[in-house]
């Protein structure tokens, strides 16, 4: 995953895709929040790792 050779442009399609997964496979609203915010805050963090 952690590919030097990643653009932020690929990096955001990956973050929307991934939460349109997220959204499409769960009914439940909160858990849906809840997985939501944990991939956005993963892929922060993942960006502050490549970064450094």
């Amino acid at each position: 995953l952690k590919n030097a050779n990643l653009s932020y442009a690929n990096l955001t399609q990956a973050d929307l895709g991934l939460a349109i997964l997220v959204e499409t496979n769960l009914s439940n609203t909160n858990l849906r929040e809840a997985k939501l915010k944990g991939a956005i805050g993963l892929n922060r963090d993942w960006l502050l790792n490549a970064e450094q």
